[in-house]
């Protein structure tokens, strides 16, 4: 049976994992909680800058991880997300919303990027930036 939107997958894993070019971020979901998982590179999103994924969760609170995995351009990873996030957020009123960066190497900081994070501080989104591999656990 075909999904209705196949950017969309309902996970109820115990662990969630997406990768590219050796960065993965891992959701730990042992209580085994619902999370939508969206692709939005070329798939939710075709067009202009997008992040990676994004993952919806309802419990035990509403809030949306965007994620992005990047290579070293940190400055480029913030402003995929700050487009996606100013393009989706108006969907998810009421949700937190966190950004996750997963680089390849640990970056140096610079002004342009300091910019962007503030920017997302500024829609009060929460930023971490990890270096090659991170892990959330969503449980309570």
């Amino acid at each position: 049976m075909k999904s209705p939107d196949p950017c969309r997958a309902l996970r109820r894993d115990p662990l969630i994992t997406v990768q590219e070019n050796g960065r993965t971020f891992i959701l730990r979901n042992e209580c085994r909680q619902p999370v939508t998982q969206v692709q939005v590179d070329d798939c939710l999103i075709t067009i202009g800058e997008r992040c990676d994924w994004l993952f919806e969760l309802v419990e035990p609170a509403p809030r949306v991880l965007f994620v992005e995995l990047k290579g070293r351009n940190l400055k480029h990873a913030y402003a995929q997300l700050l487009t996606t996030i100013r393009q989706l957020k108006g969907q998810y009123r009421g949700y937190r919303l966190e950004a996750y960066v997963v680089a390849s190497r640990n970056p140096q900081t610079s002004a342009g990027r300091d910019l962007l994070a503030k920017e997302l501080a500024q829609l009060g989104v929460r930023l971490t930036v990890k270096n090659v591999r991170l892990e959330l656990d969503i449980c309570p």
